[in-house]
């Protein structure tokens, strides 16, 4: 089986409103890695929420090289292609890649059923309390006794701690 494991940098909460900065992505067939992805894009500044750009480093941390959005768009229809997609949360991290996806005039090759959110496989596979509402990524990596990576909100840094935690999961 392959899954692409992906998380992106954003410049606010709202895919409607504000833009990917950044993506990264690890894919992996069988359990073995066999491409690690991660690349910026151009955002437009101004419509940036400032406490996401403080939370993401922009400006103070090193950012991946910049690709244009159609060149971006291309690479993640092509490499995404026919694989499961894991993210968390999977609605956010999708929702601006779609956006991605529309600015460039690409449709996504993937469907739905192709689609997994990592807390949820975790939450109804292991989880057996009352009430899990409140658990993030955080406490979920705790859990699994995988630590957070110290210089998080890097894409490929997150999307890497995603595999992670979702193969210590499995065991």
């Amino acid at each position: 089986m392959s899954i692409v494991f992906v998380d992106t940098e954003t410049t606010g909460l709202n895919p409607f409103i504000h833009e990917v900065i950044s993506v990264g992505y690890v894919i992996e067939t069988d359990g073995e890695i066999v491409k690690e992805v991660e690349f910026s894009v151009p955002f437009d500044v101004d419509k940036a929420d400032p406490k996401a750009l403080e939370v993401n480093g922009w400006g103070t941390r090193h950012f991946p090289e910049q690709i244009t959005v159609e060149e971006a768009a291309l690479k993640i229809v092509d490499d995404w292609d026919s694989l499961a997609i894991m993210a968390s949360p999977t609605h956010f991290d999708l929702g601006f890649i779609l956006a991605l996806l529309t600015k460039a005039g690409r449709t996504p090759s993937w469907s739905h059923r192709q689609v997994v959110d990592f807390r949820s496989f975790y939450l109804g596979t292991w989880f057996r309390e009352a009430d899990y509402s409140a658990l993030g990524l955080r406490d979920l990596s705790e859990r699994l006794e995988v630590p957070m990576p110290s210089d998080r909100h890097g894409a490929l840094v997150d999307a890497k701690w995603l595999r992670e935690m979702y193969r210590k999961a499995l065991r």
